[in-house]
């Protein structure tokens, strides 16, 4: 079938080494989850991870998206299209470990970001970032499947 990719005895060592290692067999159990929501947030655990986007390039990071490669993004856009604004309110789905959220928050252009994302670990992680700093009462970082949660209006920004 596999011609000669897999040896027909295979299968069975495979069920010989599940049945002695029970961390193995831990780890394909969670692989062969039943329900989605488990694989999506499985999947969504981890804490850190390297870049994968274009716009977290190293190179690009540092010749920047903004004209001059020592103004970080986001600091470029409260500069140039945020300055002349109020004190803002701000909804990040997705936010993970909330490095984003903070970095937006130190602008001092917000007074209220409300993230949200799906892994418990991820908000744990990023409620300890802010825990004994000064943007705890900026930032609020909650667990929440955004199909699930119901906004109130008043988001400037999202």
């Amino acid at each position: 079938m596999f011609h000669g990719w897999i040896d027909p005895l295979e299968p069975f060592h495979l069920i010989q080494r599940l049945r002695r290692d029970p961390v193995l067999r831990g780890r394909v159990a969670g692989k062969l989850r039943i329900l989605p929501w488990e694989r999506v947030v499985s999947s969504w655990a981890h804490t850190s991870a390297p870049p994968a986007n274009w716009w977290n390039i190293p190179k690009i990071l540092e010749n920047g998206r903004t004209g001059d490669p020592g103004t970080p993004y986001h600091v470029h856009v409260v500069q140039k299209y945020l300055e002349s604004t109020g004190s803002l309110h701000a909804l990040s789905l997705g936010c993970g470990n909330g490095a984003k959220e903070i970095s937006w928050a130190e602008t001092e252009r917000f007074r209220a970001i409300d993230a949200y994302d799906i892994s418990e670990r991820r908000i744990q992680a990023a409620i300890e970032s802010v825990r004994h700093t000064r943007l705890h009462n900026v930032v609020h970082f909650r667990r929440g499947d955004a199909h699930e949660l119901s906004f109130p209006f008043g988001h400037d920004t999202q």
